[in-house]
């Protein structure tokens, strides 16, 4: 003897029918945007924070930053002569000095 099983779950008259346009619609609202939006909701005083940040970054900047001298070195950085003269060329060099040194200047230094 055969028992009937019961299915808890039903689909209802007429699914199948329109699903196929039904698919349709919504895959066109998705791509037009006319389908739900989301918008994100946060707490009033996040955008207040968020603002105060932003001034405490740009005031750091400006007085720390943008105020430090431009010519500042450190002085574990300074080069010394040995080590700058193999990285000028002989031609920069020669054209340094025409430019920059007058017969005065020329008669002053003192060559070892």
């Amino acid at each position: 003897m055969k028992t009937k099983i019961n299915h808890p779950y039903h689909v209802p008259e007429g699914f199948f029918d329109d699903f196929r346009k039904s698919m349709e619609n919504e895959i066109e609202k998705l791509h037009t945007g006319s389908g739900k939006k989301v918008r994100l909701h946060y707490p009033k005083w996040m955008k207040y924070a968020a603002i105060f940040l932003f001034l405490v970054g740009a005031g750091y900047a400006s007085f720390y930053l943008i105020n430090q001298p431009d010519n500042m070195i450190d002085e574990n950085m300074q080069l010394t002569v040995e080590e700058i003269l193999p990285q000028i060329s002989e031609e920069e060099l020669t054209d340094y000095v025409i430019e920059n040194i007058t017969p005065e200047k020329f008669e002053q230094l003192k060559f070892e």
